[in-house]
């Protein structure tokens, strides 16, 4: 297995750390002495034409669970975990099937505000996802990492990691700013059933935003945030093999409220820097980037019908610049709609189902497709909040 064929199945982990002051792991926090437990499970599955003029379909259901618990005043924990099976209709031989099944890894993580302006934070990651394949299963574990599908498993397991992080916001006039940095250890795991250990780069997050009416009685809100993302090398068997290319994004929302009715845009920019690969002394700047840049747009309207019921709207675009290699070259459109229930005072629920479409202009490595090849894809989730 070459070590290309390792960084593309990490493709996903490059991802980062959240903006350290925004809750973690999806979850909202509990009030003082309570409880929230939420399990969402989700649907998804996306089609393509492969390079050899066969058809390509993959899709995945992911349930997670999580559950956030205030111990005491200000220190919160929060626990998520999940269960994943993918499917791929075809890799190395047509008309063949792969399926992968299993646990994701259990995260912990408790956080900690100091007052109204600090944030601390610490998390771990239990490796008990999946991590070791065969050469079938690598196939379907790259295109779950595909950038341009974002699949919601996209990392089925790694090692045991941890991480930290502190924030602080204060108002500064009619703004609200806030900054700060985590830090990340990545734990080592094997990729391969019969394979060395490989140990993903150690990586640290600086980031920043600003809100402009963040009261809840301002009709605008205007919010920008950005995020820096630096990773030391992977290292495999011990020997220094890639470094990760440097990540900036850059977010910023524009939302408008009515008495009943909330609409909003917003657009990320992600670029990226030059990896590091090996060279005749140790690891040396790669000649052609090799990570295209991203730009998301996203488009919403939501409509409170009654107290305890909204539904809503959307309309996103995903486009992938192709990198110096001639690759990854993609653009898509998502169509959504959803409603939010809350059935009782304690139990709410969610529904949201998306239609995506899309172009791959060029060849992208994880999905072995052909130049030009259209892609579709549907998504479903319902999710259930229960408050103690």
């Amino acid at each position: 297995m070459s070590d290309q064929a390792f960084r593309r199945i990490l493709a996903a982990s490059t991802t980062a750390l959240a903006i350290v002051a925004s809750g973690g792991l999806g979850m909202h926090p509990a009030a003082a002495g309570d409880a929230r437990l939420k399990v969402a499970s989700t649907f998804e599955s996306w089609s393509w034409d492969r390079s050899d003029t066969t058809e390509a379909e993959t899709s995945e259901w992911t349930t997670r669970i999580g559950c956030d618990y205030e111990l005491l005043r200000g220190l919160t924990l929060q626990i998520l975990g999940g269960w994943v099976r993918a499917d791929q209709n075809a890799t190395q031989v047509a008309n063949s099937a792969t399926t992968v099944s299993g646990p994701l890894d259990v995260r912990a993580r408790l956080a900690y505000r100091v007052g109204d302006r600090w944030l601390m934070r610490f998390g771990i990651n239990g490796p008990t996802g999946i991590t070791e394949f065969s050469a079938d299963e690598i196939s379907l574990a790259q295109t779950l990492s595909a950038r341009i599908l974002a699949f919601n498993g996209h990392r089925l397991g790694e090692g045991f990691d941890m991480d930290a992080g502190l924030s602080y916001a204060f108002r500064a006039g009619p703004a609200t700013i806030g900054v700060g940095a985590g830090y990340t250890i990545k734990g080592g795991y094997d990729v391969l059933s019969d394979g060395p250990e490989y140990d993903a780069g150690d990586h640290i997050s600086l980031a920043g935003g600003v809100d402009l009416g963040s009261s809840r009685y301002s009709r605008w809100l205007w919010r920008t945030n950005a995020r820096a993302v630096f990773y030391s090398s992977d290292q495999r068997d011990g020997v220094e093999v890639y470094q990760t290319s440097d990540r900036y994004e850059v977010q910023t929302l524009l939302r408008r409220r009515w008495l009943m009715t909330s609409a909003w845009v917003s657009a990320t920019r992600i670029t990226f820097g030059k990896a590091r690969v090996p060279g005749d002394d140790g690891l040396v700047d790669e000649e052609q980037r090799s990570h295209g840049n991203e730009l998301y747009l996203d488009i919403g309207i939501r409509r409170t019908l009654s107290p305890r019921f909204s539904a809503h709207l959307g309309v996103g675009v995903r486009t992938l610049a192709g990198n110096e290699f001639d690759e990854g070259k993609a653009r898509r459109r998502d169509f959504r709609a959803g409603c939010r229930w809350r059935t009782t005072s304690r139990l709410g629920l969610e529904l949201q189902g998306r239609y995506g479409s899309g172009r791959l202009d060029q060849r992208t490595p994880e999905l072995n497709n052909a130049e030009g090849s259209d892609l579709a894809g549907l998504h479903a989730s319902v999710a259930a909040t229960l408050d103690f």
